[in-house]
């Protein structure tokens, strides 16, 4: 065994607690309003500062750079999808910290981190997390991990690829309850899991916050609004396991960080790509405004499911759907929503 890793286990269990999407901004309130006294007790025992994300601030680069040290340039995921595919673990360029310390003789538990689906083989155990396959069965290593929590779930489901057009504000309220049992199983799960396994690095992700800010960001800040107070309980329940995490191992080094903030929509974008479309410098094939347009009408009604088929099946969707995406074309792609801003945790 080197001497890094013998340094490595002397020191106490590091556990990394990831709230995906999380920002001081709305932090912030929160504890000045003494909802979160765990957080703050951390903040009292410790230190907090404000991290860049990166470049695009992408919870898949994000989380990918974390996981490697290297910048989306090295680990080479830049977004979720890649021509047209969704990335997955074994895209990653780089070496991760978990199966450095795998190799190095050191234990690991990693749950739920982004892209790390198919699990890689560690010295410990593993849960994947999103980008995972709503089908898939070969989401843990080892493979019988969760045979004594059948009520495991990566996410919650949803409906469509986002829920900010619903306006049926109970059932966004059960969409954010939702969130909040997915939360509490994963957190009574990785209670257990990193007390068995006893890990040197243990890591945690909760992705609700990014899906609540998603769709509801605009609550953030109405405690009076049903959906407002709803996001408040969510933050509580969080700090709650927070809480439970450092009570459980009162030992540990404790890292909360998020991969991305998030914030308002810039009233006015520059779109680099139809500058250059204006100025001449660049032409971009009509197939691919058709497609464009197209897509997005699809998205809108109920043939998104004849889409989704589609997609699924390898053959059609190489002679028809790729055929749009060709390597050299100049994808035509608006910016809908704001993905979340640099600064994180």
């Amino acid at each position: 065994m080197t001497n890094f890793i013998k340094v490595f286990i002397y020191f106490a269990m590091v556990i990394v607690i990831g709230w995906d999407g999380a920002t001081w901004d709305i932090l912030n309130k929160y504890l000045s309003k003494g909802f979160m006294p765990n957080l703050e007790r951390l903040i009292q025992s410790g230190s907090k500062g404000h991290l860049m994300s990166t470049i695009p601030p992408v919870s898949a680069p994000a989380w990918t750079t974390f996981a490697t040290g290297k910048n989306p340039g090295k680990h080479g995921i830049l977004d979720f999808y890649y021509k047209g595919k969704l990335n997955n673990s074994r895209m990653i360029k780089e070496p991760t910290l978990w199966r450095i310390i795998s190799h190095l003789g050191g234990k690991v538990g990693i749950i739920n981190v982004p892209l790390t689906y198919p699990p890689t083989e560690v010295n410990g155990f593993m849960i994947t997390g999103i980008l995972t396959p709503s089908t898939a069965e070969d989401y843990t290593y080892p493979n019988d991990l969760l045979k004594e929590f059948p009520e495991y779930k990566i996410d919650v489901k949803l409906k469509g690829e986002f829920l900010f057009r619903v306006l049926d504000y109970d059932a966004d309220i059960n969409f954010i309850k939702d969130i909040e049992e997915v939360s509490m199983i994963r957190g009574e799960v990785g209670l257990k899991l990193f007390e068995k396994f006893n890990p040197d690095l243990a890591v945690i992700v909760f992705t609700g916050v990014d899906r609540i800010f998603h769709n509801f960001w605009f609550f953030a800040d109405s405690e009076k609004e049903s959906i407002g107070s709803e996001i408040i309980n969510y933050f509580k329940l969080l700090d709650s396991l927070l809480g439970r995490f450092r009570d459980r191992f009162p030992d540990a080094n404790i890292i909360l960080m998020s991969d991305h903030g998030f914030g308002h929509l810039p009233p006015k974008l520059f779109y680099v790509k139809k500058f250059l479309e204006n100025s001449g410098f660049i032409k971009i094939p009509q197939k691919e405004k058709f497609y464009a347009l197209f897509k997005e009408i699809i998205k809108r009604t109920p043939l998104h499911k004849l889409y989704t088929a589609v997609r699924k099946n390898e053959s059609i969707r190489k002679s028809v759907i790729d055929y749009t995406l060709n390597d050299g074309d100049i994808q035509f792609i608006d910016l809908y929503f704001n993905y979340g801003g640099f600064q994180t945790l």
